[in-house]
């Protein structure tokens, strides 16, 4: 099974941070998953802006090489489809970086580990 990371599972899950949940990290450990574009410009921006740290402080692209090559993770790219899904979406949630996540969950019909359950009333399968 494959699912797409939110970009706080995957924060929390290299960080080893215990907010990250028991279920949420075993499958990330066991299954494939897919880290978005969007999560990764997510992470660059708030790294830039200093509202964010990483536990690594080594450059963020060789951090995701490590984790693409050492991992079951999958670099996504936004497409048109997703573009066309987030015009369309209600305004349940306002952040812009979720609003893809959840577009991308839509169009590839996969479920998302993320704690947020304001992705639930989009119709997401959430694994938390």
């Amino acid at each position: 099974m494959r699912a797409i990371l939110d970009t706080h599972a995957f924060l929390w899950f290299i960080n080893d941070d215990p907010n990250l949940s028991a279920r949420a990290e075993e499958f990330i450990q066991n299954e494939t998953v897919v880290l978005s574009i969007v999560s990764v410009w997510e992470i660059a921006i708030k790294l830039g802006v200093g509202k964010l740290s990483l536990v690594d402080t080594r450059p963020l692209k060789e951090i995701l090489v490590e984790q693409i090559a050492g991992a079951n993770v999958i670099l996504a790219p936004i497409g048109l489809d997703e573009i066309e899904v987030v015009q369309t979406l209600p305004m349940h949630h306002k952040d812009p970086f979720d609003r893809m996540l959840i577009a991308l969950s839509l169009v590839e019909r996969m479920p998302i580990v993320s704690r947020d359950d304001r992705f639930d009333t989009y119709g997401v399968q959430r694994i938390w």
